[in-house]
């Protein structure tokens, strides 16, 4: 696994504000029918730096043997007015050396979803990742993709999920070393699930 025993310096934080309703409201993304309007934003972050563990990994892929530090920055939103609930994410991570940066890695996710009736809930979830490696020819879409799906409870302690996920990588603008440009491929994919609590 990856350790990071020799990081010389971690800094953790976050900042939750809530524009109206309560905070018991916000312990999930997803809002019940008849629940109060709520509406709550997050700021969020860290700060770290290291010579071993993820830092000596990314140095190699990246060629450099120097000190790596990583920033993260991400913001988020969550909204629930009765049987609908929206959340959405979005943040950036920078990767640098001693000398300048080496890799940016911006993210984002929206989740909406709305109960049907009273045990039927349906949802849709959009995720994009996209790296920049700081390198002209190189502009990644790492990944992207669509799920929809269905929640049913069929109680307080039994939850059945189906959905669907269209995932995408997109490399069609990548461009190494004069080579010509890398198609991009994805995946589509049904899946079901039952989960119980106990």
């Amino acid at each position: 696994g990856i350790t990071t025993a020799d990081n010389e310096f971690d800094m953790q934080y976050r900042v939750e504000f809530i524009a109206m309703g309560v905070w018991d409201s916000t312990d999930c993304f997803n809002s019940a029918a008849g629940s109060e309007q709520t509406l709550a934003f997050g700021i969020g972050g860290f700060e770290s730096s290291d010579t071993g563990g993820i830092g000596e990994i990314l140095g190699t892929f990246l060629g450099t043997n120097s000190q790596i530090s990583h920033e993260m920055m991400n913001y988020d939103v969550t909204y629930k007015m009765d049987s609908f609930g929206f959340h959405a994410a979005m943040g950036t991570i920078e990767i640098d050396d001693e000398v300048g940066a080496l890799a940016d890695v911006d993210f984002m996710t929206m989740q909406a979803s709305y109960y049907i009736n009273d045990d039927t809930q349906i949802f849709a979830t959009y995720e994009d990742i996209e790296l920049d490696l700081g390198v002209a020819s190189v502009d990644l879409d790492l990944v992207s993709g669509f799920t929809f799906g269905v929640n049913h409870w069929y109680s307080d302690n039994c939850k059945a999920t189906l959905e669907y996920r269209d995932t995408s990588v997109d490399l069609d603008d990548v461009n190494l070393s004069g080579n010509a440009a890398i198609g991009g491929d994805g995946d589509g994919v049904l899946a079901g699930q039952v989960q119980f609590t106990f």
